[in-house]
C-alpha cells in the first residue's frame, strides 16, 4: 500500500476515533498483542479457525502460556493441530466448526485451504472439494469464564464471523477482546463487510481499538484488515 493510500485510510478511520498503526516493525498485530500480554490483558484464548496453528504459534512466540481452545473443522489441518495439543494440558483441540446454530453444514475447501469456509466463495473456481462438518455454537459449550478478566476471541472464519458471534451472545458477557479478519468488500456469499461489522459489534458493546492491513489482492490493494474490538 503506497503512502497516499495509507494516509487516506488513516484520515478516514481517524474521523471514527480509530487509530491505525502504520509502522510494521513496531506496530504489527503480533507486537500489539504482545503489549496487551505485557499489561496482563489476556488470560484465555478461543482460537476459532486455527488452520494449522498459525495464531497459536504467534501467541506462544510472544510468551503467552495460558489456556487456548483451538477450533478447526478441516480434516486436512487436524493432524498438525493434534501434534500441537499433544502433552499440552493448556491447549484443547475442538474438531468442529462454530456458527449461530448447531447441526451439520457443507464446508467448502479451497485450493489454498486457509480460504476454506462454510460460506460459498464468490469466485467458485477456488473450490476444490466440499464435505459436511459438525457445527456448534460457543454458547452451547457452556464455558465458565467468570474468573477470567482477559478473554480473547479470535475468529478467522472467512466471512462467517457474524454467525459465530450470534452463536456466542451469552458467552460475550465474559469476552473482553474480539479479533477478526474483515473484508472491505465481501469475498463470500452472505459475508458481512468490514464497515457494517463495526456497527454490528458496536450494538453488542464493542469498539475497534486496533486495525492493521492484512491480505492484499493481485494489484497489491488491501482487501482484508485485522481488527481488534474491545468491550466498551
Amino acid at each position: 500500500m503506497n503512502k497516499k493510500i495509507k494516509y487516506a485510510f488513516w484520515k478516514f478511520f481517524k474521523t471514527l476515533g480509530i487509530e491505525i498503526l502504520p509502522d510494521e516493525k513496531k506496530n504489527s498485530l503480533q507486537s500489539y498483542l504482545f503489549d496487551l500480554l505485557k499489561k496482563k490483558q489476556i488470560d484465555y484464548v478461543l482460537d476459532v479457525g486455527s488452520n494449522v496453528g498459525q495464531f497459536y504459534n504467534l501467541l506462544r512466540n510472544i510468551g503467552y502460556k495460558g489456556p487456548i481452545e483451538l477450533f478447526e473443522p478441516l480434516n486436512e489441518c487436524q493432524e498438525k493441530l493434534i501434534s500441537i495439543t499433544k502433552n499440552n494440558k493448556h491447549v484443547k483441540l475442538n474438531p468442529f466448526a462454530l456458527g449461530d446454530q448447531e447441526g451439520t453444514v457443507n464446508f467448502y475447501i479451497t485450493k489454498n485451504n486457509v480460504s476454506s469456509s462454510l460460506l460459498l466463495p464468490k469466485d467458485s473456481s477456488k473450490i476444490c472439494k466440499s464435505y459436511e462438518v459438525s457445527v456448534k455454537t460457543i454458547d452451547s459449550l457452556d464455558y465458565d469464564l467468570a474468573s477470567n478478566s482477559g478473554v480473547l476471541l479470535k475468529i478467522d472464519a472467512q466471512g462467517y464471523e457474524k454467525n459465530i458471534i450470534l452463536g456466542s451472545i451469552n458467552t460475550l458477557k465474559s469476552i473482553k477482546f474480539v479479533l477478526m479478519e474483515l473484508s472491505i468488500s465481501a469475498q463470500y456469499v452472505g459475508e458481512l463487510e468490514m464497515m457494517p461489522m463495526f456497527d454490528f459489534m458496536k450494538n453488542l458493546g464493542y469498539v475497534p481499538i486496533f486495525i492493521y492491513p492484512g491480505i492484499t489482492n493481485k494489484f497489491n490493494e488491501v482487501i482484508q484488515y485485522e481488527v481488534i474490538f474491545k468491550k466498551s
